[in-house]
This record gives C-alpha cells, sequence and structure tokens, in this order.
C-alpha cells in the first residue's frame, strides 16, 4: 500500500509537471481577427495591411473582399500590438491584445466631405485633395467625399489629415483637421476688388492673367519671398508701363485695392456705403461719371484727372458736391444719412409680411428692395432739401415728397400706414396689378380704389376701418369690452327716421348704411340713450361709450344672496329685464349715462325700486345695492303676499315694503338690515333672529292633553339660559334653568334660519353638545319656554 501512494504522488508530479510545460509552450496562442468597414456600417473595405508587432512591425496579410482577415498566432509569448492600415492612408492600433482570447478587431471608415464655398456662402466647384500615402491626392470636384480612417487608437489628434482646395489655377493654403471629431472640411474663397480703369494682372500657373474686378480667389500656397504665403502678386499696367506692381494678402471675406485717390464713404454711424458714384468737374463743366462705385468696404480708388475742381457724390436719386479744397480738408470722405421707412396697418401695428416695396424718386423710380419683418428698412441717402419716396404694397402705392432728408440728424423715419377694408357686399376683385382678388379685411394704402362685383369706386383713409357699402358703428363700455344689442336712429336736420335694422353684435359692431342726410344719430341701450352729431361720430370714429354699474343683492347682515334667483329691472318707458344675479349676489349693466335712472330688484317674490339715480360719465363701476331684512315668526305663519299666497319659512330674507302674512294674519313692515319677529319681539338693528313655528314645540298655553293652560309655573319665576363657552371650538353647554314643571324646546338654528338641532326638556337641565355637525360660522340657541322664547348668538370656530 505505502508503495502505490509513492506512485500516485509521482505520477501526480508529472502531470503538473507537463501541464506547466505546455502553458509556457503555448501562451498567447489564437486566431486573431479583423474587420475593416466603410463608413456605411456594413460593407467591408478590402486591401488594408493587417500588422503585428514583434521586434517590429510584421505584415501579416491583407483584408479581403469583405473587409476581413483571420490569422492563427502562436509566435508571441503574451500580448502584443496589432495595426490595420487601409491603403489611401492611416492606420488603427489596438495595444495589448492578447491573441489567447481569440478577439475580433473592428474598425470603421469616416466619409469626409471637402466643400468650398464662395465669399457669400455660395458652394464652388473646385478640386479636393488630401494627403495620402502616396502625397496629394485629387478626391475629386468639390463637393467631394472619400471614406478615411478616423484614427489611430493612440492620443488625440493623431489621426488628423491635410487637406486643400484648388480654384481657377489657385490652391488653398493646408488645411489640417482630425476627421474623427469633424468629418466636414471646409474652405470658403474670398472676393478681391481692385480698381483701375485700365489693365489690372495677377500673376497666376507661371504668368501674368488679366483679372477681372470683382473676383473670387484662393489664398494659395506659393512661398514668394518675404514669405509671403496666401498671398497674390497683381500689377496695374498703362499700356506696358507697369503703374504699381505688389503683393494682396488674399484672406477674409473681401480684399481691397487699387491705384488712384481713395474715395471713401460712410453714413452717420461710421458704417461704410456700398455703390456710391462719383463724377468730376474742371472748371465749370462735367466729365464724365467714373467708371466704378464704391465696394462693400466703402471705398473707391480713382485716378482722378489733374484739372478736377469739384466732385459729385451719387447714391440713388440723392447726391452731394464738394470742391477741391473741401475734399482736402475731408480726406476725400463723404457722409450719407440714414433713412429708416416704415409701413403700419390700420392699428399701428408694423406689416410684417416683408412684401412693403418702398422706391426713391428723381429723375426715375428706383426700386429700394423689399421691408424686413419688422415692416421697416433702413437706407443710405445724401441731405435732400426735397426728398421724394413711394410705397409699393398689395398691388398699390402712396407717394410721400417735399420733405427734408437733414444732415446729422440721426435716423429719421418716414411711415406709411395703411387703411383696413371691409366689404358687405360681395366685392370679390380690386384695380391693383390688372384686376386682383380682394380678401375682406385687407390692409391698403390711402387713395381712390375701385373695386367690383358689385363695382364701387371708395376712398381708403389711413388707420380706419374702411367699409365698401356701409357705414360701421362700434359701441364699447368704459373698460373697452364689447357691447351688443345696441340700436341706432339717425336724424336730417331736427327729423328723427327710423330705427336702423339690426344692432350691435357681439364684438360691439353693426355694420349698416346711413342716410347721407343725417346730421346726429341716437345710440339706444335697454331705456338709455345717448346721441352724437354728425361731427362727433367723424371725430371719435363712430365709436360710443357706455358706463358700466353692478346691481347688488344684500342680506340684512350685508353678506350677498347668493342663491341666484334675485332678478334686476331696468326702468323706463317700460320695465326691461336684467336678469338673474350671479353667486355673489350682482350682475354688471351696460348703460348710456343717465340723469334719472330707475332700477327695481325682485326677490322672494316681492320687489323695490330706487328712483333718480346719476349714471355719470367715466366715473368707473358705479354700486347700487338693495338689502333685505330677516323675518321671522313663532307664532305659526306659513304663507306671505308675494306671488299670490307663497310659502313663508322662518328666517326667510326680504325687500324692505309692508308685507302682509296669514295663519295668523298679520301685517308689518320690513326694514332694511334688521330683524322683524312677527309675533311682536322685534330685535331690530340687531343681527338676531327668534325661534318660532309650531313644528318646533310650541307650549305657550297649553297641557300635555292640549288643553289651555292659564296657571303655569314659569309665568310666576325668571327663566334664565345661558351657552358657554362661547364662542366655542369644541364641546359646548346649554344650561337652563326653569320651573320644575316648564317644558321647553331647545334649537340650534343657522344663518338662514334652518334648524340643525334640537332637544327637548322638562324642567331645568343641562345639555352637553357636540359640534361635530356644526360647520364654522355663527348660529343662534332659541329656546322656547312655554311660549316665551330667548335667543343666544352662538359663534363657532371648528
Amino acid at each position: 500500500m505505502k508503495n502505490l501512494k509513492n506512485l500516485l504522488k509521482k505520477s501526480a508530479l508529472a502531470m503538473s509537471i507537463i501541464a506547466l510545460s505546455s502553458t509556457q509552450a503555448f501562451a498567447g496562442s489564437g486566431t486573431v481577427s479583423f474587420k475593416l468597414l466603410a463608413s456605411d456600417g456594413t460593407t467591408g473595405v478590402s486591401g488594408a495591411a493587417v500588422q503585428y508587432f514583434k521586434g517590429g512591425e510584421q505584415l501579416l496579410g491583407y483584408t479581403d473582399a469583405n473587409g476581413e482577415y483571420s490569422k492563427f498566432i502562436d509566435d508571441i509569448p503574451g500580448t502584443t500590438t496589432f495595426y490595420i492600415r487601409p491603403s489611401n492612408g492611416g492606420r488603427k492600433i489596438w495595444l495589448s491584445v492578447d491573441p489567447a482570447t481569440n478577439p475580433t478587431l473592428t474598425a470603421q471608415m469616416v466619409a469626409v466631405t471637402i466643400n468650398l464655398n464662395s465669399s457669400k456662402g455660395t458652394p464652388l466647384a473646385g478640386n479636393a485633395l488630401y494627403y495620402a500615402p502616396s502625397g496629394w491626392t485629387n478626391i475629386g470636384s468639390t463637393p467631394a467625399t472619400i471614406d478615411l480612417l478616423p484614427s489611430t487608437g493612440l492620443v488625440s489628434g493623431q489621426g488628423a489629415y491635410d487637406f486643400r482646395t484648388s480654384f481657377e489655377g489657385r490652391t488653398s493654403q493646408t488645411l489640417r483637421q482630425d476627421i474623427a471629431s469633424n468629418s466636414t472640411v471646409n474652405f470658403n474663397t474670398t472676393l478681391v476688388h481692385m480698381d483701375y480703369n485700365k489693365t489690372i494682372q495677377y500673376y497666376n500657373n507661371g504668368g501674368w492673367q488679366n483679372f477681372q474686378s470683382p473676383k473670387e480667389m484662393l489664398g494659395g500656397t506659393q512661398n514668394f519671398p518675404n514669405n509671403n504665403v496666401g498671398r497674390a502678386e497683381f500689377r496695374f499696367r498703362d499700356g506696358n508701363t507697369t503703374i504699381l506692381q505688389q503683393y494682396y494678402d488674399i484672406t477674409g471675406t473681401n480684399v481691397y485695392g487699387g491705384v488712384g485717390t481713395q474715395l471713401k464713404v460712410l453714413n452717420e454711424n461710421g458704417q461704410p456705403v456700398e455703390g456710391v458714384s462719383f463724377q468730376v468737374a474742371c472748371g465749370g463743366s462735367w466729365q464724365s461719371v467714373l467708371p466704378s462705385v464704391t465696394k462693400e468696404n466703402g471705398i473707391l480708388f480713382a485716378d482722378l484727372p489733374s484739372c478736377m475742381t469739384k466732385i459729385r457724390a451719387k447714391l440713388g436719386n440723392s447726391s452731394v458736391e464738394q470742391t477741391l479744397s473741401e475734399l482736402n480738408n475731408t480726406n476725400y470722405t463723404f457722409t450719407t444719412q440714414i433713412l429708416q421707412i416704415c409701413l403700419i396697418d390700420h392699428a399701428g401695428n408694423p406689416i410684417t409680411d416683408m412684401s412693403g416695396a418702398p422706391a426713391q424718386g428723381g429723375g426715375t423710380w428706383i426700386n429700394l428692395g423689399n421691408l424686413d419683418n419688422q415692416g421697416c428698412i433702413r437706407i443710405n441717402t445724401f441731405p435732400v432739401a426735397s426728398a421724394r419716396y413711394r410705397m409699393n404694397y398689395n398691388c398699390n402705392s402712396q407717394i410721400k415728397e417735399g420733405f427734408e432728408v437733414e444732415e446729422s440728424a440721426g435716423i429719421q423715419t418716414v411711415t406709411w400706414q395703411t387703411g383696413k377694408v371691409i366689404t358687405d357686399c360681395g366685392q370679390t376683385k380690386y384695380q391693383g396689378c390688372g384686376w386682383s382678388d380682394f380678401t375682406n379685411g385687407m390692409e391698403q394704402l390711402p387713395g381712390t380704389r375701385t373695386f367690383r362685383s358689385p363695382n364701387v369706386t371708395f376712398t381708403v383713409v389711413a388707420g380706419q376701418v374702411n367699409h365698401l357699402c356701409k357705414n360701421l358703428l362700434k359701441v364699447v363700455n368704459e373698460n373697452g369690452n364689447p357691447v351688443s344689442g345696441v340700436t341706432f336712429q339717425p336724424a336730417c336736420g331736427g327729423s328723427w327716421q327710423s330705427v336702423l335694422s339690426g344692432s350691435t353684435d357681439a364684438s360691439g359692431y353693426l355694420i349698416t348704411e346711413l342716410p347721407s342726410c343725417y346730421t346726429k344719430l341716437k345710440a339706444t341701450l335697454g331705456n338709455s340713450s345717448i346721441e352724437l352729431t354728425k361731427e362727433e361720430l367723424i371725430a371719435s370714429n363712430y365709436t360710443f361709450t357706455t358706463e358700466i354699474i353692478r346691481l347688488k343683492l344684500i342680506n340684512n347682515e350685508g353678506n350677498p344672496i347668493s342663491d341666484q334667483t334675485g332678478t334686476a329691472y331696468q326702468g323706463g318707458g317700460t320695465w326691461i329685464s336684467l336678469g338673474s344675479l350671479d353667486a355673489n349676489g350682482s350682475t354688471l349693466v351696460n348703460t348710456f349715462p343717465v340723469a334719472s335712472a330707475m332700477y327695481r330688484m325682485n326677490y322672494n317674490c316681492n320687489s323695490e325700486t330706487k328712483n333718480g339715480i346719476n349714471i355719470t360719465a367715466g366715473a368707473g363701476i358705479q354700486e347700487i345695492v338693495w338689502q333685505t331684512g330677516m323675518v321671522i315668526s313663532s307664532c305659526g305663519q306659513t304663507e306671505y303676499q308675494g306671488c299670490g299666497w307663497s310659502t313663508f319659512t322662518s328666517g326667510m330674507q326680504q325687500l324692505p315694503g309692508t308685507r302682509t302674512f296669514r295663519s295668523p294674519s298679520v301685517t308689518e313692515t320690513v326694514v332694511a338690515g334688521q330683524v322683524l319677529d312677527l309675533c311682536g319681539n322685534n330685535n331690530n338693528n340687531t343681527n338676531t333672529p327668534v325661534f318660532g313655528g309650531s313644528n318646533h314645540g310650541d307650549f305657550s298655553g297649553y297641557d300635555d292633553n292640549n288643553s289651555p293652560v292659564s296657571d303655569m309655573k314659569n309665568n310666576l319665576i325668571s327663566d334664565v339660559v345661558s351657552v358657554y363657552p362661547n364662542p366655542t371650538a369644541g364641546f359646548f353647554n346649554i344650561s337652563i334653568e326653569t320651573n320644575e314643571d316648564s317644558k321647553s324646546y331647545t334649537s340650534i338654528v343657522n344663518i338662514s334660519g334652518k334648524e340643525i338641532l334640537n332637544f327637548n326638556s322638562v324642567g331645568s337641565t343641562t345639555y352637553k353638545v357636540d359640534p361635530s355637525s356644526l360647520s364654522s360660522g355663527i348660529y343662534f340657541v332659541l329656546t322656547n319656554i312655554n311660549g316665551k322664547v330667548t335667543s343666544t348668538k352662538l359663534i363657532v370656530n371648528n
């Protein structure tokens, strides 16, 4: 057995040695797979060299048509670096790769686009180049796209490429760009302006070429003396004689140059003015206009004749003249003024549709372009004593003339305003650009216009709503809100005509035909009216204004009655219903000013009229208030004279006045803000209701058998009822001290007289009351002891 154990130990040791030797021999062995995809993420890129590092970069092979390559690696002891190199340049590096993990290493190309744009941003067709392993390589015409490998896998920026463009024989400077962070490469040309009225040439492709100004040019890569990278050489020649030869930096958006005197034009804000032409005079004779105008920088180089005595600068139809001495004093600089031209609609708001087109008058009309989305345009002009401008809009125009554009006056503004044109007769065409489509509500410039279907010639007035067939009457209240239901009656001389058909709509408008003879107009709303003369109507643009009054109903305590059953009426020739009150116990009413108005309030089948109310103009919201009184009964009345005989409830709110009640019958006067007890226990000028009603235990003068009792003991003592604590926020007590034979009925009622709790007892007693059924507010504890009623006000703060 011992020998067997030793043999097993030796076998195990031998196997361990074999396993260790195997691990050392095959460490790092495995299949490494490579995949190179195009920028679309699907198409394989073939022909890319696959390498790994073993004492240097060693070639493994090339990707196939699917962009794939695989190789079993068994000749390195551990991790190593792998590379992939597309044939068009760049490489991808993977560090510390262990072949034993059988990795798949994937790289993807990026689509790089090279653009060439003009100085104005317009695409140009140039040639795109990039630096490939073989050197500068042409990709194609811009915009040109090529797939390039974006990154080395090492530090940022090592995946950058060099790019250039060429255009009309000149090549741009080199742009180095990391395509991993930005795959769009943009080049721009520079617009070169040269002023000279003879021959201008530039050096290009090893020779001199004629130059036509302005010209889009690339900066170039030529290394001239004095490190003139990105420059172009120009010469200005008079026949075979070179007048000037020099380099210009071709960078930025614009480059300006030339031969001669520099003429410069700025506006009053110091900004350059383009397009100004010049004409010189020798003695009293004006010469030909110079062949060029100021450029975007406001400068023109001109060869001025030696005989010159003065010069004229012209912009559009405006001009200014300076003598030679004035030019020397001002360094050949001219200054324009800024004029702002605007178009607004009938309500004074900018017209922002960008279709308004102004023009400058003079010898001919010069179009100035369209207004911007703020309804304005700013132009430069020399000072003019009597300027003339025209606005075109919606195929109509209006001219403004005779106004002065002053020198150094800041930005001056000239504004046109349209009128709104509305038809109620069906017109669909107007005379504009031929017969143009007419849209109801169209804004049009002032002037006489012809419309048709049916035909009408009409003068559009600025700043107004113009109705082709009828007059617009408008009514708003003092808050500017529209008022509907207003009717109108015109007068011719001293004679009133028939009331016009219709009334103002929900927008406060009535479109109607006023007789040409009318001298005044009456507007009527309900039982109120106002008269305006024709002159007043024109002055106020046919607008009438009403006043606002608030009719309000409150109870005896001064709180709004919110049951929405109160109704208001306006008096006059007849009573006009103004509708029901709202949940705030009120209603707002529009009326014209009245010296002695009459209004009536109906509530609970009774009414009260208020006369002689002065409704004044511009007084804000005037308020007319009705207040009820509370009527209570402990004698059993169940009806009152209202809508016939109406049901009476103790605690009812009624309007002031003499009222008749029955069962038993009684006639009493209800006073606003007071409490009326129909049984004689009135507490006027208080807010204390008194308990009553046979349903609540009327014990006065009757025993248990309902027989009269005339000698009850409670008539001999003074009954005492107390409530405490009061106010209360929890349980409270009602204590009754009375004869031991006296019956009592105690009721807790709310402010409207509705019973919430009740108790019956005989003799003295104390109730402990749980107030959970009572919300916060004012209540009354009413106790009827043999026909005598006591009342205590209770305040609950739950």
